[in-house]
């Protein structure tokens, strides 16, 4: 049985981020979105970081990954902004990634049926 990560954070040096981060910014410049201020710095808030990947499924049935990353925010438009970009069809998370856990919540209400 093929077990498939949710939320997965690829490493920086694997060359699949930067194929993706490469793939992101020709996208942007073709919606016209590009910005210089996209290639500053991540930790100043100022460019496009990258979150995590995480798998949907593709119109044939298979499982494919998505990179997401997020622009605190755009000079285009002023807010906050997430796009993701279709992971290469030959990448699979392999050990170098590493596995994301959502936060546990707490108890929830038992749920009944109503007619």
């Amino acid at each position: 049985m093929l077990c498939i990560p949710t939320h997965v954070r690829v490493p920086s040096e694997d060359p699949e981020l930067a194929r993706a981060t490469y793939t992101l910014l020709t996208v942007l410049r073709a919606q016209g979105r590009f910005e210089e201020g996209d290639l500053a710095q991540p930790s100043q808030g100022q460019s496009w970081q990258y979150l995590c990947s995480t798998p949907y499924g593709r119109g044939d049935g298979s499982v494919a990954y998505l990179h997401i990353f997020r622009h605190a925010c755009h000079p285009s438009t002023g807010r906050p902004m997430t796009l993701s970009v279709p992971a290469a069809a030959s990448w699979w998370p392999d050990a170098g990634c590493d596995i994301l856990c959502l936060p546990k919540t707490g108890a929830r209400a038992c749920l009944r049926l109503v007619s």
